[in-house]
């Protein structure tokens, strides 16, 4: 699509107001409710944002004009030329940029009260071409478009339609017909139900005049239901707009003290990318029901709107006052000081008229003229007015004066400056920083366009000892008006030349580079070598990636490709992620937001639409490659041994504290917020533990017992298998006895039973004792149903390929008919068929196998086999298994 310039648009809205469109249609919000709306009411809607639209860019060239036909007022240019033609037909708004007012203005519009008054729509289209017109005269590089809304009630009369659809296309205006309840033309679509017989024929006649206006592939018709229209308004659009082009200069040599030898080419530079923010948030204050007032008790803010109550918001601006300290205030570090102070400060500090009569500002008005005003003092700070400061620098706990104009500017010429040329591959991309530019040869002086694209074809055909090596040319650009020869402030950057079509012209782009200062170096251990205290170079260690692991990432890799993860209309693989379709989330939702915002009176009733599926695109990866990569990820975990470490649990403190609880939703499924608080004995104290070296029979003293937080029994055991044991040696060589271990207490449980080992391991959330008890536990107690899933499916594993697994057979079969039955109602169904195909592969084994077990759940039959398809989709879900092959894998 060719670029446009931004604004420059003329848009005129033709808006059905005829009593059919009173008529009462359904609407469905974003919330799911629907609501009764009029089709005016509807439809105004679409208008109302497309002029927010024009607002939010605030481009003075973005304007607009709106007509209503059917209407009792007749007001519009051709009736003045020619009395009783083309009445009921009305200029409600003339064509201007659009402002709060016109919003305003279009809420007054109502359906006309007269059922008899008919008015067709080609008249009223009519009416808009040549207004339009009118208001542009010659200027052909503007933007014409016209959109006319309509509910297709009223009779038309097609004589001479083709004349109005050669001025359309003469003129090139961009015409949009919107109809409400119109049917979609896909099959799909909507459709409406018992439609009048003229909406039918109106319907098929604006199909016909969409067809014929984008003949020849001009693309300048379009027709679709209303509230198509409205879905669309959401899609993020992007504006490609042309860029202002600068003059200056490309210089190659010293043309000042050698021009024999020099080069100096006339160019333009445009900006190819620039960054794109979201629209500032302004602040605002509650308004209290005053104004600020001078000394002569006028109103300070006679542009502030008009205040009636006291909850009205108005804009907040600030001011900036600078104060000196005072001599006397050796203690303050600090010399001048910058205070901003805002509007809500004015509007609160300065008094109201009624608080300006009560401490009598009329009667000492006299005397306050004679006398001399003091400055003003903050603080025992004595403010001082801007013109009296100087710039300055901190040197050490000083500061030194800089006053403007003190040094001299650098000798920079402006344009930009050839240094050299370097291979196209030595190319650093991440020192590209900035915006790109386009650079141009000026379109205006034929011998610099013939140097220029000398220069630019010799680097881009170089050919290198390796054969072709196209080159980039460091270059210095100086960012200032060509006339203007005051030196500015210089910037690096390179040239790269682009391959342009035999009818484009040759262009460079240009990337800004950064100097020596703008460069960080970090440096990072390396992932492949590993060197020990004494400098051995370790080949093998924990630390360093094995073939094996290499091997298994790369597979993972591989597997996430974007590269050919889509297709093409024709079925060729294609990237998956496009830039151009990629948008930022934070403009387009905040200018959503406000938009909806500005046009519904209740945001409480109507909230504001979920952003649109486009812009959500790109948030997460293809569910099919995930799905396809699945068993690659669990290779990397194999290899790599991944497994979930527990957070370590704090200490108990002895001042009675306890630490605040961790809401990690990993600490929550590890320890499920249990307290484990049992009964131990405090250390003896080095008294008594002297007392007992001298007599180990003598009992020990006794000490008092109090409640100590202790980690689960499971973390506990793991500190005490990774704790070393103690050196041993003969008794008379240790200072100190080995402490006898004390028995181990198990956690009670909530009925004051003793708990029984559930064997949890960490990282996992179902134990070895009890796994179906754990596993309907932890689906009813929240949204764990993945990781209970994927728990269950290595325990059964881990069970039957165990020690002594015949004994737990029935067992198991029963957790895998609840977890299958989970995995079909829960969205699991990939991870089930994952795990059945290699829980066979595994069962029939030779090492370790357990084939009598996979002959209980053949025994069992078609209930434990894959999810099929047909079973899948009676619960609203998907699968890719065949139910034939369901059936055999079973066999």
């Amino acid at each position: 699509m060719p670029a446009e310039r931004s604004g420059y648009t003329v848009t005129m809205f033709v808006i059905d107001v005829s009593s059919s469109m009173d008529r009462m249609c359904q609407v469905e919000l974003s919330d799911g409710r629907t609501v009764d709306i009029s089709s005016l009411d509807w439809a105004l809607k679409y208008v109302k944002l497309k002029v927010q639209d024009m607002i939010y860019r605030g481009l003075k060239t973005d304007k607009c004009g709106i007509i209503v036909f059917g209407s009792q007022k007749t007001n519009n240019i051709i009736n003045e030329a020619r009395e009783g033609e083309y009445e009921h037909i009305d200029e409600y708004m003339d064509i201007h940029q659009p402002d709060a007012r016109t919003l305003a203005k279009i809420d007054k519009l109502r359906p006309s009260d007269d059922s008899e008054t008919s008015v067709d729509p080609m008249d009223a289209l009519i009416v808009a071409i040549q207004t339009q017109a009118d208001f542009l005269g010659t200027k052909k590089t503007w933007t014409r478009r016209i959109i006319l809304i309509t509910d297709g009630e009223t009779p038309m009369e097609l004589e001479d339609w083709h004349l109005t659809t050669d001025k359309l296309v003469q003129d090139q205006v961009h015409t949009v017909i919107i109809g409400v309840n119109f049917d979609e033309m896909d099959e799909d679509g909507f459709k409406e139900q018992d439609k009048s017989t003229i909406k039918e024929a109106n319907e098929e006649f604006w199909r016909e005049f969409e067809a014929r206006l984008n003949e020849d592939d001009r693309e300048l018709g379009m027709l679709g239901p209303l509230h198509v229209a409205l879905a669309s308004l959401s899609t993020p659009d992007t504006k490609r707009t042309k860029s202002t082009l600068t003059a200056s200069f490309l210089r190659l040599g010293d043309v000042d003290t050698r021009p024999e030898e020099a080069l100096e080419i006339a160019i333009k530079t445009g900006k190819c990318t620039a960054l794109a923010r979201p629209k500032a948030f302004k602040k605002f204050a509650l308004h209290r029901d005053m104004r600020p007032l001078d000394e002569d008790g006028k109103e300070m803010e006679p542009n502030l709107p008009d205040v009636k109550g006291p909850n009205v918001y108005v804009p907040l601006s600030s001011e900036s006052h600078y104060y000196v300290k005072d001599e006397k205030d050796e203690d303050d570090e600090g010399g001048d000081i910058k205070k901003e102070v805002t509007q809500e400060e004015l509007l609160l500090q300065v008094p109201s008229e009624s608080q300006a009569r009560q401490r009598g500002m009329d009667e000492e008005e006299d005397e306050e003229e004679d006398k001399k005003p003091e400055p003003p003092k903050h603080d025992g700070r004595e403010e001082v007015s801007k013109e009296e400061l100087v710039r300055g620098y901190k040197y050490g706990s000083t500061f030194v004066p800089a006053p403007d104009n003190l040094f001299d500017p650098l000798p920079t010429k402006p344009g930009m400056s050839i240094i050299g040329f370097f291979d196209s591959a030595h190319f650093r991309r991440e020192y590209s920083m900035g915006e790109t530019y386009f650079v141009y040869a000026d379109p205006g002086q034929a011998s610099s366009q013939v140097a220029f694209s000398s220069i630019l074809r010799a680097m881009r055909n170089h050919v290198g000892k390796d054969g072709h090596s196209p080159l980039m040319a460091i270059v210095r650009w100086v960012k200032r008006g060509f006339r203007d020869r005051v030196g500015g402030d210089p910037i690096m950057g390179v040239l790269a030349p682009c391959d342009a079509e035999e009818d484009e012209v040759d262009f460079f782009m240009f990337m800004q580079m950064p100097f020596a200062d703008d460069v960080r170096k970090y440096t990072f251990p390396s992932l492949e070598m590993l060197v020990s205290k004494s400098g051995e170079v370790l080949e093998k260690h924990p630390y360093l990636p094995t073939e094996t692991q290499l091997d298994a990432m790369d597979t993972f890799v591989d597997a996430m490709d974007l590269m050919t993860a889509d297709e093409d209309d024709d079925g060729n693989p294609k990237p998956w992620f496009e830039p151009n379709e990629s948008y930022n989330p934070a403009i387009h939702r905040i200018k959503q937001a406000m938009l909806h915002t500005g046009v519904v009176e209740d945001i409480t009733a109507d909230p504001c639409p979920p952003p649109n599926p486009e812009l959500l695109k790109f948030f997460e990866p293809p569910e099919d490659m995930v799905e396809a990569a699945e068993s690659a990820l669990e290779g990397v975990r194999t290899a790599l041994n991944v497994r979930a470490v527990p957070k370590r649990v704090a200490k108990a403190r002895g001042d009675g504290h306890h630490h605040a609880a961790d809401d990690s939703e990993d600490a929550d499924m590890l320890l499920e917020d249990k307290e484990w608080t049992v009964r131990k004995r405090s250390s003896p104290s080095k008294k008594t533990q002297l007392a007992n070296n001298d007599d180990e029979d003598e009992e020990q003293a006794e000490v008092p017992e109090q409640d100590v937080e202790m980690a689960p029994p499971l973390v506990q055991e793991e500190r005490l298998l990774a704790t070393p044991p103690p050196p041993l040696g003969p008794k008379s060589s240790r200072s100190n006895p080995l402490p006898t271990p004390a028995r181990s207490i198990s956690p009670p449980g909530d009925d004051g039973a003793m708990n029984i080992d559930r064997g949890v391991a960490p990282g996992r959330i179902i134990g070895t004792t009890y796994p179906l008890e754990d596993f309907k536990k932890n689906l009813s107690q929240g949204d764990v149903v993945s990781k209970a899933v994927e728990d269950m499916g290595d325990i059964i594993t881990e069970i039957v390929l165990g020690k002594f697994p015949h004994k737990r057979h029935g067992e198991m079969v029963e957790c895998m008919k609840a977890m299958r039955d989970t995995c079909l109602n829960e969205d699991e169904i990939v991870a089930w068929n994952d795990f059945l195909r290699e829980l066979k592969d595994k069962c029939t084994e030779d090492d370790p196998g357990n084939v009598d077990f996979w002959d209980t759940v053949r025994q069992v039959g078609v209930s434990l086999s894959l999810i099929g398809s047909t079973e899948a989709s009676k619960v609203g879900g998907k699968s890719k298994i065949p139910d034939a092959r369901a059936r055999k894998f079973i066999e």
